[in-house]
């Protein structure tokens, strides 16, 4: 931010760094965040974060966002509207009320984003995936996204989706592990309680995607996504971009320590494909979810 006056999405060796801008949005903001919630940012003042992160939402490239609310990319205005949320969290919770405030007006734009079918916008063009991909990406508030179309309708998309039905419908279908944008859609089966095809899908895309060898990773791996993907998954865990959040899946191994900077975390794995139940330090999970700070403080979280 000092250096370029934005937070940009990748390093790279060229002197344009708008270039950046085409393929997402505001993915620093979701690291920031991140971060926040794992307490790897508390070397810096969360007002300089707030504060970069503001400047950037508000730098000349995004007034699309700012000023109108749409974008040309649904996928673009969905990034810096999830982004505002996150920022928002980290805002109300160091007291800036302020502008708390005024990046969850900003929030609402993320409604502009999906057709009456409750969909992805249809006049948007996607980068690396289509409009059903994008989907079923993980928002803050899952529960007025599922609204948009209704539970039942949800249901149906996310059963199209991933082959449960329309056998025959490949331009709506879930090709595998190919990119970013899939890694998080099978979770959207958490939101709706199925356990069963959450479970499935996860298990299906762990034995028959990824692969011993020369392109045993099904798609494109920059930045370590897709292995480390498969690690989150194999744990039994995943950890939602930009939230203070971690989903139980189904996990393969039996047990796991992951070592935190201040504590160890364990999972045990009671067997199972199909996970039912889990206790995190003796406290049952009903929702089959967890905090992400819970988990930095370390203990015991075992899957039935």
């Amino acid at each position: 931010m000092k250096h370029c006056g934005i937070l940009p999405h990748n390093l790279m060796l060229d002197a344009n760094v708008g270039i950046e801008v085409q393929q997402a949005r505001c993915l620093a903001q979701h690291v920031i965040a991140d971060a926040y919630f794992r307490g790897g940012a508390d070397s810096v003042p969360a007002a300089d974060l707030i504060a970069a992160s503001v400047k950037d939402i508000f730098r000349p490239e995004y007034a699309d966002f700012t000023r109108s609310g749409r974008c040309a990319r649904a996928t673009h205005q969905l990034d810096m509207a999830e982004a505002c949320r996150s920022v928002a969290i980290i805002a109300r919770e160091s007291g800036d009320g302020g502008t708390a405030d005024m990046l969850n007006a900003l929030y609402e734009h993320r409604l502009g984003c999906f057709d009456p079918d409750g969909l992805m916008r249809a006049d948007s063009a996607y980068y690396e995936g289509n409009r059903w991909n994008y989907s079923f990406r993980l928002m803050h508030d899952m529960e007025g996204r599922i609204a948009l179309c209704g539970r039942e309708k949800f249901a149906a998309y996310l059963d199209r989706f991933f082959g449960f039905t329309h056998a025959g419908d490949t331009g709506a279908r879930f090709e595998g592990y190919n990119n970013e944008t899939d890694m998080e859609a099978p979770y959207a089966y958490h939101y709706l309680g199925n356990r069963e095809r959450l479970c499935r899908v996860l298990r299906a895309g762990m034995t028959y995607m990824f692969t011993g060898g020369r392109g045993g990773i099904p798609g494109n791996n920059d930045s370590g996504a897709l292995s480390s993907c498969y690690v989150w998954n194999a744990l039994g865990i995943f950890p939602v971009s930009g939230q203070d959040k971690m989903l139980i899946g189904t996990p393969v191994i039996k047990k796991a320590t992951l070592h935190l900077e201040d504590a160890d975390f364990t999972i045990i794995n009671k067997g199972g494909e199909v996970t039912r139940s889990a206790t995190l330090n003796g406290k049952e999970l009903p929702d089959m979810s967890f905090s992400v700070r819970d988990m930095m403080r370390g203990g015991e979280l075992v899957i039935r």
